[in-house]
């Protein structure tokens, strides 16, 4: 991707490859090939995880991907790694002496952000740094209401003016006439915010707490670790998509273009998300019909 990745132009980041007439994002078929790969690694040495040595290979083995995606650069992918690789790690049996380092190392970042971003921005300038305007945006998108906080304005403007039970389906104001930006993709669900009110909205939400409801008894069901691993990967991938992508279109989160699972239009993520699908079914049959609709 640092040498025929291109997107750089329109999204910020070099996370598109094309071959031939086809073009697809090679990292969110990553999420998929380190799930899989990560959950077989840590199945092999799991009896020995606590073991500093074990545990610095897991690591190293699991963020050299996030690197690479770190060097397009794709935060919002990025983020999505650590967290299903840290549920990976913690689910197969992580000791809390090695839990409480990395809340503390979260806590010291937050605060050596804030202090940052409180004394060192006096003259920075807006589209300096893309990801620095990501941060600033989410903080007070009315910094550059014409520029790069527009979309969380006007996807703020579509959700409230929703209301209850919405404006009506394809009556939303803000969408159909085109003040959203990336409605289809990343902010899909200020759309169903619009014209599906405060109803449609929580309505998606319980379907995808069923959804992972249904992955986490799934992965408890697993009869050996591998399978149970793969689906907790894959049930960390869509918590952090739903959180992330619901969160930034209502100003709770920062704008990261992360899609809404099997609702934002896009060819590679769809895919990947019907595979995901397919691979945590097929954990669940090895315990038997009966026992996966239980």
């Amino acid at each position: 991707m640092l040498f025929f990745g291109f997107g750089a132009d329109q999204w910020g980041a070099s996370n598109w490859l094309r071959v031939g007439p086809l073009s697809f994002q090679p990292s969110e078929v990553a999420k998929f090939g380190i799930i899989i790969s990560l959950a077989k690694y840590i199945d092999k040495h799991h009896e020995k995880i606590n073991e500093p040595i074990t545990l610095i290979k897991i690591l190293i083995f699991a963020f050299i991907p996030v690197v690479l995606i770190l060097k397009q650069p794709d935060l919002g992918t990025a983020l999505v790694f650590i967290f299903f690789i840290l549920i990976m790690i913690f689910s197969a049996g992580l000791s809390y002496k090695y839990i409480m380092p990395f809340v503390v190392i979260a806590i010291i970042g937050l605060i050596a952000g804030f202090i940052f971003l409180t004394t060192s921005l006096d003259d920075y300038n807006i589209g300096d740094n893309y990801q620095l305007d990501r941060i600033l945006m989410f903080l007070n998108p009315e910094l550059d209401p014409s520029g790069r906080g527009y979309q969380v304005i006007q996807s703020q403007i579509a959700i409230g003016s929703g209301q209850v039970f919405g404006r009506g389906y394809q009556q939303g104001i803000q969408n159909q006439y085109g003040f959203l930006p990336t409605k289809e993709t990343d902010f899909i669900f200020a759309v169903i915010g619009e014209e599906l009110g405060f109803i449609g909205g929580i309505s998606l939400i319980m379907l995808y707490a069923v959804l992972l409801f249904r992955l986490i008894k799934i992965a408890k069901g697993s009869n050996d670790m591998f399978g149970s691993l793969i689906v907790i990967g894959i049930m960390g991938m869509f918590l952090f998509h739903i959180l992330e992508n619901i969160g930034m279109t209502m100003k709770l989160m920062p704008v990261t273009g992360i899609p809404l699972p099997f609702i934002s239009y896009g060819g590679t993520f769809m895919l990947v998300n019907m595979v995901s699908i397919g691979l945590v079914l097929g954990v669940g049959l090895k315990r038997g019909k009966k026992d996966m609709f239980n």
